[in-house]
């Protein structure tokens, strides 16, 4: 059966796209190795087949030292990434990891995550801001270094936790955020011997330092005051210099980049977008159901709804019991459907399961220490409404539109193998074209009818149709017999 197969396929893609991310396949991306004596870029190296590098008998030889991008919306892939860069620093004993940051902040979440891993790394680790700015989330991540640098012109701070309102309006966020994440800047200050005050300045606007910054306002300082008031070690006008100055002039310097798989992962999982894959994919499988055969649409349908679920399986925010939920909505579906009379409590949970593992794939709750607020809720809803309005209409003018376009006739099989073109079944029931009978069973798309005082097999043009309904049969096509509502 069409439906069955179809089903069948896409939860064996499902389950192969949350099998556990291989991070040595992640490692596998192709990393541009500079030289400081002449600031050209060698040929691309990839970073899994180098050798560890020997520990040097001598100054500045053989220094290793790993460059990672914090560049744009702090997000779950990011920190993906930033774990998978730090994991091959460690593996290749690097002597420092320099992050390069421009950012103007994103979730907050993921931005203690990345201060978790650069907090347990034994790498030393280093801030570059080049005349750009690390501010809010990218302010936490810089403090969560040991060592900040700056170029002129660079600014950092400006971390109030702000909030997206249902309506799409900002909103700060409730003082239990603020006070967390005042604490989370403070205690990440004092690990790496940033000054603990200036850090929470940058968070919580009550917070007064004299001569520095008023109350109700909240900190961001530029290069020169970061230096001033010991938050930046000092100014760096380029990454050579940047490497003088922390005693590794000469270096071997990778610059990690996101893998293809990581650039998609990040895509998937923003908000923006992710209800765009959520909508083609279910409109795709539906398409698919009402077709006939096995094509374009059902191979769409499942591609999006794969990519869907893998995209945040990367970003560390679907896992296994997403899958298995939608997994299980699915197969309460279909015992609604073919085998339990009527709709009720079992097709209910099913849709409720499904839905559900949309919104479990797209949320997470935060750490036992993190606070939780109700509005958390409002990007995976958003997405949901947005994919429930484009399903909604796309569907409409799919099944409206569509069957009167030449697409159709490539979508559907059109081609009928009639009698009086020589072609025969082992019996017929062409008698019955024409004839009303009433509904013995839910008709789902397979069911029994009555006529006659006979029952008689059938299957409906499309729609679902309920015990007890009128039916006319409109065509029979050997033991086939096709039949629709009567209006």
């Amino acid at each position: 059966m069409k439906l069955s197969r179809t089903i069948f396929f896409f939860i064996i893609a499902i389950f192969l796209c949350v099998l556990p991310y291989n991070d040595s396949l992640a490692e596998n991306n192709n990393e541009k190795k500079i030289s400081d004596a002449n600031h050209q870029a060698k040929p691309v190296t990839d970073i899994e087949e180098q050798e560890k590098p020997a520990k040097p008998l001598a100054k500045n030889s053989n220094k290793t030292v790993f460059e990672i991008p914090i560049k744009g919306n702090i997000e779950k892939g990011l920190a993906f990434f930033v774990y998978r860069s730090i994991k091959a620093a460690e593996d290749a004993d690097a002597d420092a990891i320099i992050l390069n940051i421009t950012t103007f902040g994103g979730g907050l979440e993921a931005a203690v995550q990345i201060r978790d891993y650069l907090i347990e790394t034994e790498v030393p680790t280093y801030a570059f801001i080049n005349k750009t700015r690390a501010i809010s989330a990218g302010a936490l991540i810089a403090i969560a270094t040991k060592e900040i640098y700056m170029a002129e012109g660079s600014s950092i701070g400006d971390a109030l936790p702000i909030q997206m309102m249902p309506g799409g309006q900002p909103k700060e966020a409730p003082r239990k955020i603020v006070d967390y994440l005042r604490k989370e800047f403070r205690a990440t200050a004092e690990r790496n011997g940033h000054p603990p005050d200036i850090a929470e300045a940058m968070v919580d606007p009550e917070i007064e330092i004299e001569g520095i910054k008023k109350k109700g306002t909240i900190l961001a300082l530029t290069t020169k005051e970061a230096i001033k008031y010991k938050l930046a070690k000092d100014t760096a006008e380029s990454l050579e210099e940047l490497l003088e100055k922390i005693g590794l002039k000469g270096a071997t310097v990778h610059r990690t980049k996101l893998s293809f798989a990581e650039k998609l992962a990040r895509l998937i999982s923003s908000p923006s977008y992710s209800w765009i894959f959520l909508a083609i994919g279910i409109v795709g499988i539906y398409t698919e159901i009402k077709t006939p055969g096995f094509g374009v649409p059902g191979m769409l349908g499942m591609t999006f709804l794969v990519m869907f679920f893998w995209g945040h399986n990367i970003a560390g925010l679907t896992g296994y019991e997403e899958v298995i939920l939608f997994i299980l909505g699915v197969v309460l579906l279909l015992l609604e459907v073919f085998v339990i009379p009527g709709f009720g409590v079992t097709g209910f949970t099913g849709i409720v399961c499904i839905v559900a593992s949309f919104i479990m794939a797209m949320f997470k709750f935060p750490p036992e220490d993190f606070p939780f607020s109700i509005t958390r809720l409002t990007l995976p809803m958003r997405s949901m409404a947005l994919s429930t309005i484009a399903i909604g209409v796309s569907g409409y003018f799919i099944f409206k539109y569509l069957p009167k376009t030449s697409l159709w006739s490539k979508l559907s099989l059109e081609k009928a193998f009639d009698s009086d073109k020589g072609f025969t079944s082992a019996e017929t029931h062409s008698e019955l074209v024409g004839k009303i009978g009433v509904a013995a069973s839910p008709i789902r798309p397979a069911g029994t009818m009555l006529l006659d005082n006979r029952r008689i097999d059938v299957i409906s043009e499309g729609d679902f149709i309920d015990r007890d309904s009128e039916i006319i049969i409109t065509a029979v096509q050997g033991a086939k017999v096709t039949v629709k509502p009567v209006k």
